[in-house]
């Protein structure tokens, strides 16, 4: 009895090991699924504004090779939804209107939805560019408008190469990535997640963080910002504008690698130290909350305050 239970444990191993070995193990990403792609082509020639909503995929959009607008949903899905996507694409009183959408629905069993859409857009200066997805991320590269609006109820935004007036990136459950920035004002709103900026030029960049960490590298221009729970660490060549920072609960770290700064320099505290390694800093008070001085003629404001946490100026 113990020999035949053996002879078959035997028997059912060599089957198992026979179809590990002969399963395409490339192939299990697809599993159940059939390609989705659904196109449209829109003329660009008398659109001056963009405006894209998704629902339930990731959109990107990136810069186009023809006059036309190219949208695209792309990506595979178990069968049973391949008729669950809608695209449309239509131009409205000088809009460029593109909506995606999935029918999301319970079903029962294994199902797979990876559905992207691409936007195309033609190279020219647009007037306004409003992106908005209920629940998916956002991607934008190499874009050139007057106004851009990003917006997503959960997922995170990406941004990069972008030329514009103003643009504000809103997410209520995601990070924040910007990097090859140009524009005059830049407002950032993070429900919760990170804000991560680098290479970025503004005239007026303002954050609000409700929970998360920011970090600003490599960057100019005037900065005023605050987070409720997360740490601040802005790190630039020079200090060419106002820098205005609230942490509600963590650090911040300002690392200007000029040694020639011009500042007038206020860092209060509830609980944690203070601390400024600015060549020529001349202390004026340094009270029990609260260190104040100034560097240089004091051309531009350094306030930054913590609930709880350290504050350290230094040179990188």
């Amino acid at each position: 009895m113990k020999k035949a239970i053996a002879i078959a444990l035997v028997v059912l191993g060599l089957g198992l090991a026979g179809v590990f070995i002969t399963f395409d193990w490339s192939s299990i990403d697809t599993f159940g699924t059939k390609p989705i792609s659904t196109a449209r082509t829109l003329s660009a020639a008398n659109a001056e504004k963009v405006q894209i909503e998704v629902s339930s995929m990731d959109v990107k959009i990136v810069r186009g090779f023809s006059d036309d607008i190219q949208v695209r949903l792309e990506g595979r899905a178990s069968e049973k939804f391949e008729n669950d996507f809608q695209l449309l694409a239509e131009e409205q009183n000088g809009t460029a209107l593109i909506k995606g959408e999935y029918k999301s629905r319970f079903t029962i069993g294994f199902n797979v939805v990876m559905v992207d859409m691409i936007v195309e857009l033609p190279e020219k200066l647009w007037k306004e560019v409003e992106v908005r997805s209920s629940s998916g991320g956002i991607e934008l590269d190499q874009l050139h408008t007057d106004k851009l609006q990003m917006a997503a109820s959960s997922g995170d935004l990406e941004v990069s190469r972008l030329k514009a007036r103003e643009a504000r990136l809103d997410t209520e459950s995601g990070d924040i990535e910007l990097g090859e920035a140009e524009m005059d004002t830049l407002d950032l709103t993070l429900g919760s997640g990170t804000i991560d900026i680098e290479r970025y030029q503004v005239k007026q960049l303002n954050f609000d963080a409700n929970s998360g960490d920011v970090e600003l590298k490599d960057g100019s221009g005037s900065v005023k910002g605050k987070t409720g729970s997360g740490s601040i660490k802005m790190e630039a060549g020079r200090l060419d504008g106002d820098v205005v920072l609230h942490a509600g609960s963590g650090s911040v770290k300002l690392e200007i690698e000029d040694r020639q700064i011009s500042a007038d320099v206020r860092l209060t505290t509830r609980s944690g130290s203070r601390a400024v390694n600015w060549d020529a800093f001349n202390t004026e008070s340094d009270g029990k909350d609260e260190l104040a001085g100034q560097v240089g003629s004091g051309q531009y404001q350094v306030a930054i305050e913590t609930g709880s946490g350290s504050i350290k100026l230094s040179h990188s």
